[in-house]
């Protein structure tokens, strides 16, 4: 439904929704709530000269690295710091498998970066839907999301699955204890429960190996990325890849 707009003895230039809806005053912050307030009574909140929002919604513009070498510093040294324990976005990706029914993606808790590899490390069950998929197709992406800054980061590249090596071992000695009482469980990944139960009630082996061989460390190497920055009115992308021959990168329209 149109908007009017009205100067009213509270402020000029407030736009006034018709039939009784509810004002929207273009010197308030434009909240998610007040749009949501404002469509639900049948307004177009976009039809407004002002901006959306006077808040920001992602890191200014000018705060970016302005070089492509710049940029990848940047990323990983994010990442570098999301894996400070507290779960930020830069320590939670999406990784994504090709499965025989098509892509599947799931957030998975990154474990360490190594930015001169371009190595990504995660621990799973080697149970899983993921490391079948793996083991079938070793093509992955790996997506990072920053909602605060509005960036994000697509990696692309292959894993390898680690189980009952040496690499998976020597990561078992520093598992998470919620990663142990998993690799224990009897019941693989997936098996459906007649209701829901928590984690250390469900059967476990003591077995030491027995719980190992249900641990696996998967080792993402990328060999691509897709850079984004979203901001509320201008946008930013950039193109990197990594080939025997060497890296390339370039600027690139969003």
């Amino acid at each position: 439904m149109p908007l009017a707009s009205q100067t009213t003895a509270e402020g000029a230039g407030a736009i006034f929704p018709q039939d009784g809806q509810p004002p929207i005053d273009p010197s308030e912050p434009r909240t998610w709530g007040k749009l949501q307030e404002a469509e639900a009574w049948g307004a177009d909140p976009m039809n407004s000269s002002t901006p959306l929002f006077n808040a920001p919604i992602a890191a200014p513009a000018e705060s970016l690295p302005q070089t492509l070498p710049a940029l990848l510093d940047d990323l990983w040294s994010r990442i570098a710091a999301g894996l400070n324990g507290r779960w930020l976005p830069w320590g939670l990706p999406m990784l994504a498998t090709v499965s025989p029914n098509g892509p599947r993606a799931r957030v998975l808790a990154l474990r360490s970066v190594d930015p001169v590899e371009r190595l990504f490390v995660f621990h799973t069950d080697a149970r899983s839907d993921k490391v079948r998929e793996l083991r079938a197709d070793d093509r992955v992406s790996v997506v990072f999301w920053d909602p605060e800054d509005a960036i994000e980061a697509r990696f692309t590249g292959t894993a390898r699955v680690h189980c009952l090596d040496q690499v998976a071992r020597d990561a078992w000695q520093q598992v998470s204890p919620l990663r142990r009482i998993a690799s224990a469980i009897e019941y693989g990944s997936g098996v459906v429960l007649a209701a829901p139960s928590r984690f250390d009630t469900l059967p476990a082996t003591a077995d030491e190996e027995v719980a190992l061989s249900h641990f696996a460390v998967v080792l993402v190497r990328a060999t691509a990325l897709d850079w984004s920055w979203l901001g509320p009115g201008d946008m930013r992308r950039a193109l990197i890849g990594w080939t025997d021959s060497g890296p390339s990168a370039t600027w690139a329209v969003p």
